[in-house]
């Protein structure tokens, strides 16, 4: 019978395709994603708990990245955790948390790092040891400036996910008045869980 196609043979054609699609949506992953300069790799930012910390120090692990300016700071805060819990115990996975402060005048300047070191208190008291998580302070707006974000951080906070090999995968933005919250917990968290396989 010419023109006909057994079940066994359009299971086996059906199973090469999936493999294909696999394969494809892996490589535009890869293309997608960017690595980033080694300037802004090796530029360390004040921590709210340790020293000096700079993007380099994660070569080799996945980096959740939640840039937030003042106002969004709390709401940037409370995504970043739920994120982190999600993915308990994890060693090849660390979190930072960027208060985006470019321009922030001196006096105010204790405030805001009593502000952020309480919330990175709470924050570091709910994930427990693992994985890592880091409150930085960017009084530069580096961050913002190299993840295109630059005066959008007071009324939106984004998510980033860095690879193992330091390149972007993943960018979102979340502004304080929108409802897409949960979707964007979800992207997120299908971005980081991609990568942690």
């Amino acid at each position: 019978m010419t023109g006909t196609v057994s079940k066994r043979d359009l299971c086996n054609k059906m199973v090469k395709l999936h493999q294909l699609i696999l394969t494809l949506l892996a490589l535009t992953s890869i293309a997608l994603a960017y690595g980033l300069p080694k300037e802004f790799l090796l530029s360390r930012l004040e921590s709210a708990d340790t020293g000096a910390v700079c993007l380099q120090d994660f070569k080799g692990k996945t980096v959740l990245i939640c840039l937030a300016g003042r106002k969004s700071f709390d709401a940037g805060h409370g995504q970043l955790a739920n994120l982190v819990k999600a993915f308990p115990g994890r060693t090849d996975f660390s979190a930072l948390l960027v208060a985006d402060l470019p321009g922030v005048p001196g006096f105010v300047k204790s405030a805001v790092i009593k502000n952020v070191e309480e919330s990175h208190a709470k924050t570091a008291a709910l994930i427990g040891r693992a994985p890592t998580f880091y409150s930085l302070l960017d009084w530069q707006g580096l961050y913002s400036s190299q993840f295109g974000a630059s005066g959008e951080t007071n009324d939106s906070y984004f998510l980033l996910v860095v690879d193992r090999y330091q390149r972007l995968h993943h960018r979102c933005q979340q502004n304080l008045n929108g409802v897409s919250e949960t979707q964007l917990f979800e992207q997120t968290r299908r971005a980081l869980a991609e990568l942690l396989k």
